[in-house]
């Protein structure tokens, strides 16, 4: 008799496999279920960077049974004996308590930033983030930061993203993270306004939220000075801790080496300026550390003087406490 081949798609989508007893009962007895979950440890289980997740918000379908994701569990880390792979964490995407506290799940996975972290006790995981939408990149490392510091997990999903979208995203969580929290810039990447008009930002002249570049989302600040003299955009004033020390990041795109352009503190004394540099059709991240000494709040401008010749865009400013 001809076994079901755990590889086949119809298998691994989510309708089909409910429709065929997905979610209802324990895996097991050989069904194709049992197989597919088996077949994936023998191909994964000799990895070091191997994590198990079982179900897509399963449990909130109909007559599902916590009893799925352990089975699975218990499934995973017999074939891992099997193998002899060492113990790997399973996870659940799963909104059943039982399930969440149950022994055999390690981690919890939630697409709501909103989830509670720690769950139970158990460290939780940000899944399948897509930025667009809901999230631009200078959100998630703040959200990111600040999951790192309880023990969170982070997936990624690629899902909509080019190539330079995902590398902006990977760079960004990865700045700056050690013991970070959130982004303290409010509308950090111009995303939030009407037209020309960035919530929370006010705009020079010759300055304008547009969405014709952005480095992550749909929006930046775009300068369009050209020649003497010079302009800045304000941020809203961002409340700070004294004596803290901070990170302050911002992406620059030039399309004229000449000029300056840069984000800055409001000239006040012991500022950090992050200039970009004269190349120009790149994205450009610029970043330096900063102790806020007795103040207990900032002013960040972004600049464009000194004879600038062509559009500039910025976007994606951060300050994050270390």
């Amino acid at each position: 008799m001809e076994q079901a081949s755990p590889w086949r798609p119809e298998h691994n989508v989510q309708e089909e496999d409910w429709a065929s007893g997905c979610g209802r009962q324990d895996i097991g007895g050989g069904n194709v279920h049992e197989q597919w979950v088996r077949k994936v440890v023998q191909e994964t289980g000799q990895y070091g960077n191997v994590v198990y997740q079982d179900g897509n918000e399963i449990a909130v379908r109909a007559g599902y049974a916590p009893a799925w994701s352990l089975s699975m569990s218990d499934i995973i880390h017999d074939e891992e004996e099997r193998n002899g792979y060492l113990r790997h964490l399973v996870g659940t995407n799963s909104e059943n308590v039982n399930t969440m506290q149950a022994p055999e799940i390690d981690y919890i996975e939630f697409h709501s930033e909103d989830a509670p972290n720690p769950a139970f006790g158990k460290p939780t995981g940000t899944n399948e983030y897509n930025p667009t939408p809901p999230f631009t990149a200078a959100d998630l490392h703040g959200r990111y930061c600040d999951g790192r510091r309880q023990g969170t997990y982070f997936w990624y999903w690629r899902h909509g993203q080019t190539e330079r979208q995902m590398d902006r995203t990977l760079e960004l969580i990865k700045g700056g993270c050690a013991s970070g929290g959130s982004n303290l810039v409010p509308n950090p990447s111009f995303e939030s306004g009407t037209g020309g008009d960035a919530f929370n930002w006010t705009e020079a002249v010759n300055h304008a939220r547009a969405s014709d570049n952005a480095a992550d989302g749909d929006w930046s600040l775009k300068s369009t000075l050209s020649g003497a003299g010079g302009v800045a955009t304000y941020s809203a004033s961002i409340p700070v801790t004294a004596n803290t020390n901070y990170t302050l990041s911002a992406w620059i795109y030039r399309s004229d080496p000449a000029g300056s352009a840069y984000v800055d503190m409001s000239d006040i004394p012991g500022e950090i300026q992050l200039v970009s540099t004269a190349q120009t059709g790149v994205w450009q991240h610029v970043s330096s550390p900063w102790n806020s000494g007795s103040r207990n709040s900032v002013t960040l401008r972004c600049v464009t003087d000194s004879g600038i010749n062509g559009p500039v865009w910025f976007d994606d400013v951060s300050l994050v406490r270390q």
